[in-house]
């Protein structure tokens, strides 16, 4: 039996016909499908998309994104990285993503081995090194306090690019935390005071009641308005200057492109601490 829809058309064609005969039938290329623009989507989207199409949107072993065939060429990559970190990075602010100066730091703990990472945001880089902030009683900063080595790994999916710091790492001066720590806003001031970080708690509601009798006492404005200054915790920065850094960028059938750049900073003389460049295979 015809579908309704098969009788929907040919209902219409008897209307269709003296239009074809004044006007003339459309050329062929008219019922080609039209080349649909290429539009950017999100690798988490993308991946989302593909897994609908077979019908399982947990199947893990089917989530992989597809790199363009960007280059990272050896002739553009400058003679030390602090260059090429610089112009990667101003190209993911300026490309919009979400919190470019998000990275990954990874640290060990000296007694057991076990290494641990958590995301932290970069908050100044330089030819010194790269600077984040932390409660001094962290895990974090404890696991350093034991191993002076950690590394830093970025991720710019949508520029299909990474970046992985490695080197070792030390406390910024008191000078410099103090200066960071009041060029915050006052409720993230506060909220650093509130938090004895990495150490447990009985509930949420412990945790809310401490933070509002905080805000009473030192205010969510500033100090012009007559409230105190918020006393800094034990709180500061970490500076890891760099003897490794590495650039990936995604290409096509994951044959991708990485180059490392390395550094001796224990060689006796300065020519040797010079960084020196190679590429590595995928």
């Amino acid at each position: 039996a015809p579908t309704p829809a098969r009788v929907a058309a040919l209902a219409l064609l008897p209307l269709l016909l003296p239009l074809l005969l004044l006007f003339g039938a459309p050329p062929a290329e008219a019922w080609a499908p039209r080349p649909q623009p290429q539009r950017h989507r999100a690798p988490a989207a993308a991946a989302m998309a593909r897994l609908q199409a077979h019908g399982n949107n947990n199947d893990v072993a089917e989530m992989r994104q597809f790199y363009s065939d960007a280059p990272l060429d050896d002739a553009a990559a400058p003679p030390e990285p602090l260059a090429l970190f610089r112009s990667w990075f101003d190209e993911a602010c300026e490309a919009g993503l979400n919190e470019p100066n998000a990275m990954t730091l990874s640290t060990m703990d000296a007694e057991t081995g076990r290494p641990s990472a958590r995301v932290v945001l970069l908050k100044s880089f330089d030819e010194q090194g790269y600077v984040f902030y932390t409660n001094y009683q962290s895990k974090k900063a404890r696991d350093l306090g034991g191993c002076p080595f950690a590394a830093l790994t970025f991720w710019w999916a949508e520029l299909e690019r990474s970046v992985r710091i490695e080197g070792r790492v030390a406390r910024v001066s008191e000078e410099e935390s103090r200066a960071y720590f009041y060029s915050r806003p006052r409720g993230s001031q506060i909220g650093a005071l509130v938090s004895a970080q990495s150490e447990p708690i009985e509930s949420r509601a412990a945790l809310e009641a401490k933070a509002a009798e905080l805000f009473a006492r030192y205010g969510a404005e500033g100090g012009d308005d007559g409230n105190p200054e918020v006393p800094m915790p034990d709180w500061g920065g970490f500076r890891l200057e760099p003897d490794c850094i590495e650039f990936w960028k995604g290409r096509s059938s994951r044959v991708h492109d990485r180059i490392v750049y390395r550094r001796d900073l224990e060689a006796p003389n300065e020519a040797d601490r010079a960084w020196g460049r190679q590429r590595l295979q995928p």
